[in-house]
């Protein structure tokens, strides 16, 4: 392989995070990987289609229990058999710094309230409606500064204290 040209090999039709990218640095000749890459890109992006969040939805159920919403899945979607507010709230730990997440009301039986550790905009947030059910109802966070904050939302409340 030494004596073929970086054109002439196979092309890849996608990257791992532990694979190995070769680069010119400075006159010499070294390796990246594609996780040094992507966590180090300093500038905009620009995408040429869409963005889509790769993984399987959290699939809770809310059915009137204390349950822990996932932070390492970017989607949470909500069945709700029962009212979950108060002692019986959903919590939402802390993530990391830049993380987006969306959590979506996909069955309303019940208002459904999420208390996230720490939260910029209130002290918890409320999805569902008692008197008149409707599904589809769902916020976008984003953590930021320590704090989850409220990017968008359909249909939910936020509870100030």
């Amino acid at each position: 392989m030494a004596d073929q040209k970086i054109s002439e090999l196979t092309a890849a039709s996608s990257g791992a995070s532990a694979d190995l990218f070769h680069i010119v640095q400075g006159g010499t000749n070294k390796k990246l990987t594609v996780q040094n890459f992507l966590e180090n890109i300093a500038g905009n992006i620009k995408l040429d289609g869409y963005l889509a969040f790769d993984g399987t939805a959290d699939a809770i159920t809310a059915n009137g229990a204390t349950v822990a919403v996932s932070t390492t899945a970017a989607l949470t979607n909500i069945t709700s058999t029962a009212t979950t507010t108060g002692a019986n709230a959903l919590t939402l730990a802390d993530g990391v710094q830049g993380q987006t997440k969306i959590i979506t009301l996909i069955s309303d039986g019940g208002e459904v309230q999420i208390n996230p550790a720490n939260f910029a905009n209130g002290t918890s947030i409320t999805l569902g409606d008692a008197v008149t059910p409707v599904d589809g109802h769902s916020v976008t966070l984003l953590f930021n500064n320590a704090e989850w904050q409220v990017v968008a939302s359909y249909g939910a409340s936020v509870t100030i204290a």
